[in-house]
């Protein structure tokens, strides 16, 4: 439940101040940018960490340390859902840039911002988590 708090909190408050605020999005495609670069970065590392939780089962050392195992498991958990967040994100912005170009409308511009935040604070979440398996795959 505090993760969902965590990852969606911030995102709903950010959404809920650019709908009272009527802002409108003006700098889409350099968003855009930066939302594709994080969504491959964190895809990336999807793949990545895959291809270790698969060989963490087959060393000894890791395959019998359920710890071990169920920090492998749950990074990757988060990192599939900070990719699918960051998908959506690109794909909204998309949408804006296709049928809004630069006229965004605060509502559009509301759920691109809820997206946004969402996918950036998976991202933030994931810092901790990277540093805390760190310590323990050692």
């Amino acid at each position: 439940m505090r993760d969902f708090v965590w990852l969606l909190g911030p995102a709903g408050i950010v959404c809920g101040l650019v709908l009272a605020l009527e802002v409108q999005l003006v700098a889409a495609a350099p968003l855009l940018t930066a939302t594709s670069i994080l969504t491959g970065l964190t895809f990336s590392m999807t793949t990545t960490l895959w291809s270790r939780n698969i060989d963490a089962r087959r060393d000894p050392d890791i395959a019998l340390h359920a710890e071990k195992l169920s920090m492998l498991d749950g990074m990757l958990n988060h990192l599939i859902e900070a990719v699918m967040a960051g998908m959506a994100a690109t794909a909204a912005l998309v949408v804006t840039i296709i049928f809004w170009g630069s006229d965004v409308p605060p509502l559009v511009s509301a759920i691109d911002a809820f997206l946004l935040i969402h996918l950036l604070c998976h991202v933030i979440a994931l810092v901790p988590r990277f540093l805390k398996m760190a310590k323990l795959i050692r």
